[in-house]
């Protein structure tokens, strides 16, 4: 009984944890970029004052970013459009030039941290940090 309760207290500090991490969404990422956390790393997105954008590929605890064995699909998703950014591989992070002026819809990433896959990062238009009141109508 004792090692099933240790057990559980592990997997509820385990989760709590990776839950933790998450919220990271509601801080500027150490670039002063927007995070996500789509898979087992982090996204930041940078948007630069010309439009393009900074994609870096971070560790769980938003550091050490890294270009290296890994790949990004950035889309702009509109109501009416798709728009897929050819993104340069720069030296630890990847530079997406960008020539739309889109002011509502979503940015999208897909990528790929040192052979590690990850699911969509989804960046809603315009760009800002989450609140607590947006992450807690995720959970009624």
């Amino acid at each position: 009984m004792l090692k099933k309760i240790k057990c559980a207290i592990i997997l509820s500090t385990s989760l709590l944890s990776i839950s933790a991490l998450a919220h990271g969404e509601k801080i500027f990422g150490p670039h002063k970029g927007y995070i996500r956390m789509p898979g087992t790393f982090h996204t930041e997105l940078v948007a630069q004052k010309d439009g393009s954008f900074l994609i870096y590929l971070l560790d769980l605890q938003n550091k050490n970013p890294s270009a290296n064995n890994s790949s990004v699909v950035v889309q702009i998703k509109t109501e009416n459009k798709t728009i897929q950014l050819e993104c340069m591989v720069m030296d630890n992070y990847f530079h997406c030039p960008n020539s739309a002026v889109v002011k509502k819809g979503e940015v999208r990433i897909l990528a790929n941290r040192q052979g590690v896959k990850a699911g969509v990062a989804i960046y809603e238009l315009p760009l800002q940090l989450k609140s607590a009141d947006h992450d807690m109508s995720k959970m009624k």
